[in-house]
């Protein structure tokens, strides 16, 4: 399945990566994985996805023990600044992040391809921004 792959893991990555730097909740990330298991053929999703939906918040530490492997990421600092900027703006508080409100709110403004995938990748979440 393109996207969910140790050669092509591009999705999971964006994914996960939105959960850790809190654009979305635990449970937008869970309702990501029924999306894609509702909207593609049975034999086409990756096993893992399964036991994604038994994950329990306080167990999220162990996501790549499920997968099977760590997706490296292939986004520039200034796609993740971006994915904070998403954050700020949907929840203003996000902690333990690199960079100022100011700052990821300017990243995401000078990158606005994070928000269109964003979109994309999440067509189930409302942004009101």
């Amino acid at each position: 399945m393109k996207g969910f792959s140790k050669q092509d893991f591009s999705i999971l990555d964006f994914v996960i990566s939105c959960l850790f730097m809190q654009a979305i909740t635990f449970d937008e990330f869970k309702e990501f994985f029924y999306f894609v298991i509702k909207n593609n053929e049975i034999e086409n999703i990756p096993i893992f996805m399964w036991d994604i939906l038994d994950l329990k918040k306080e167990d999220i530490s162990t996501i790549y023990n499920i997968i099977g492997f760590v997706p490296h990421s292939d986004m520039s600092i200034y796609d993740r600044n971006a994915i904070y900027g998403i954050a700020v703006k949907r929840f203003g508080c996000v902690f333990d992040k690199s960079i100022s409100d100011e700052d990821a709110e300017k990243s995401l403004n000078e990158n606005p391809n994070i928000l269109i995938r964003f979109k994309e990748v999440f067509p189930f979440i409302d942004l009101n921004f």
